[in-house]
């Protein structure tokens, strides 16, 4: 997924809900600041200062602090060198849909897709990144991170449902064992068959295809769709999709009727740099080497 960046200058990238913006910064300063999400701040190197509530926090490196959604807090950093680090933004929506995925049957689960459980509510804010399995998690998303292109090699919608259960775990937010078996047969059906739903409509518009769309025709809250349609197919949806796309891409230079750029925005690729890369993980060849080999 891409970053948003932010530096001394200000901030770059579209702002989303569920984001990750990475900040390279000596000099930053502001208060009461409120959060538009719920918020981790993953400090890589240097001192972060936070005040919350009256309390003060110094998150230092290789600690991270959580951040309550709509909460007010000071922000300051000052450093003769740069402090890096990530703000991994949680939508309150997102936790609430991974909550109900993890706590509820699925008989529940297909009866209401659009429920939501209550919001969770963060206690103990500061931690280190070795104690707990989130931490961990923000280890993994460090190595992944790629500082040049501002990206990290896990696909989004995995880093936001992971991040949103080891967070509720840590809190305390979900029961120690959960109904998730599919006990009748009644409901196993209807389960694959909204799945089936999801995957015929991933192969009929893969060029412009929104996960969450698909999620919400199919009858399937996101994360439920993520979840069980990875455990039915071996295969996320959006990994599902992405090899449709590269199947597409790679029939069009066979023929070599377009170009290369024409072929990755036909096939819902954003830009061609993206496109070369998956291709070439894919096929182990550039779009354009994989093509020379039908001239």
């Amino acid at each position: 997924m891409i970053c948003n960046t932010f530096n001394n200058y200000g901030l770059a990238g579209p702002a989303s809900p569920n984001r990750i913006t990475y900040s390279v910064v000596n000099e930053f300063e502001t208060t009461k600041y409120r959060s538009p999400s719920y918020g981790i701040k993953y400090v890589l190197s240097g001192t972060e200062y936070y005040g919350i509530d009256k309390k003060e926090f110094a998150v230092t490196q290789k600690r991270f602090l959580l951040v309550n959604d709509d909460q007010a807090l000071d922000i300051l950093v000052r450093s003769k060198k740069n402090v890096t680090g990530f703000c991994i933004h949680v939508d309150q929506r997102m936790l609430q849909n991974v909550h109900s995925v993890l706590s509820q049957t699925e008989d529940f689960l297909l009866t209401y897709p659009l429920e939501s459980g209550t919001p969770p509510q963060f206690d103990e804010l500061l931690y280190s990144e070795n104690e707990n399995n989130l931490g961990k998690y923000l280890q993994v998303l460090a190595q992944k991170f790629d500082p040049y292109t501002s990206t990290i090699d896990i696909e989004k919608e995995e880093i936001f449902f992971n991040i949103s259960k080891y967070l509720l775990e840590l809190q305390n937010h979900l029961p120690k064992r959960n109904a998730l078996n599919v006990s009748k047969n009644s409901t196993q059906q209807e389960l694959i068959h909204r799945l089936a739903i999801a995957k015929e409509i991933l192969d009929s518009t893969i060029d412009c295809c929104n996960i969450e769309e698909v999620a919400k025709t199919s009858m399937l809250s996101p994360a439920h769709l993520y979840r069980s349609f990875k455990k039915v197919y071996q295969v996320s949806p959006y990994q599902y999709l992405l090899k449709r796309r590269l199947q597409r891409a790679a029939g069009l230079l066979m023929n070599r009727d377009q170009n290369i750029t024409e072929i990755a925005f036909q096939c819902g690729f954003p830009d061609l740099a993206s496109f070369s890369k998956a291709f070439k993980k894919e096929y182990g060849y550039s779009p354009k080497s994989f093509a020379l080999q039908f001239v």
